[in-house]
C-alpha cells in the first residue's frame, strides 16, 4: 500500500510540471519596447498595457531569430475593447489575430522557394471572444503536421497540413498589437494585453502543458 501512494504522489508531481521551467530553454526572454501603449494597473501590483487601436504597439525585436523552426508556440492573455481585426502577435509570417466576427485565428505564410508565390495555413477558433473579458490565446505549429488554436487552454481547431514553414520568406520583428501585414502599420489592436505573460517557444507545447499554463496564470 505504501508503494501505491508513492506512485500516485510521483504521478501528481509529474503532472504539475511548471511549463516555463520544463521548456526554459525554449522561452524567449527579451527586452520589450513599448510605443504609445500605456501601462495601467489591472489590480493591486498587477500591470498590463492598454492599446488604443490607432498607433500603439509593443516591439519584442527578434527579427529573423526563429526562422524556419520545425515547431512553434505563441501564448497571450488579452482583453479586447471592441470587435475588430486586431493583431495580437505578428511578425508578418506568423499572425495571431482576433477577428471582427468574434473568432481568433493563427495564420502563417511561407514560400517554397524564393521565387514562388506566398502560401498560408491557418486555424480559426469556433468560440467567440467577449468584449472587456480576459481570454488566454495559444497557437501552435508543427512542421508537416498541423496548426492549432486554443482558447482558455482548450483546443478549438486543428488544420492538418504537409508543408514546410516560412522557407525564404519575410520575417519582421515580433510586434504586439500591430501588424505590417497588408501595409506598414495598417492594423492595430484596441484593448489590453498582459505583455509579461506573452510567451513564444520554438516547441509545440502539448494540450496538457497549455492547460497547465492557463490554470497557472489565470
Amino acid at each position: 500500500m505504501r508503494n501505491f501512494y508513492i506512485v500516485i504522489l510521483a504521478f501528481l508531481l509529474f503532472s504539475c510540471v511548471d511549463v516555463e521551467k520544463k521548456y526554459v530553454d525554449y522561452k524567449i526572454n527579451n527586452e520589450v519596447q513599448h510605443f504609445g501603449a500605456k501601462r495601467v494597473e489591472l489590480k493591486k501590483g498587477v500591470y498590463v498595457y492598454q492599446y488604443d487601436g490607432t498607433d500603439n504597439y509593443s516591439d519584442f525585436g527578434l527579427k529573423g531569430q526563429y526562422e524556419n523552426e520545425e515547431e512553434m508556440t505563441f501564448m497571450a492573455w488579452v482583453c479586447p475593447d471592441k470587435l475588430q481585426d486586431g493583431p495580437i502577435i505578428d511578425n508578418y509570417s506568423n499572425l495571431v489575430w482576433i477577428q471582427k466576427d468574434g473568432s481568433i485565428k493563427y495564420h502563417f505564410k511561407y514560400k517554397k522557394t524564393i521565387d514562388s508565390k506566398s502560401e498560408y495555413h491557418e486555424a480559426k477558433s469556433k468560440s467567440k471572444y467577449n468584449l472587456d473579458e480576459w481570454i488566454f490565446i495559444t497557437a501552435t505549429y508543427k512542421q508537416k503536421q498541423y496548426v492549432k488554436i486554443y482558447v482558455n487552454g482548450i483546443l478549438e481547431n486543428t488544420t492538418i497540413h504537409s508543408n514546410m514553414y516560412g522557407i525564404n520568406y519575410i520575417f519582421t520583428n515580433y510586434f504586439i498589437g500591430k501588424s505590417e501585414h497588408g501595409g506598414r502599420g495598417k492594423y492595430f489592436y484596441m484593448g489590453q494585453i498582459d505583455t509579461d505573460k506573452i510567451n513564444i517557444y520554438n516547441k509545440a507545447l502539448s494540450d496538457g502543458d497549455i492547460k497547465s499554463f492557463y490554470n497557472k496564470t489565470k
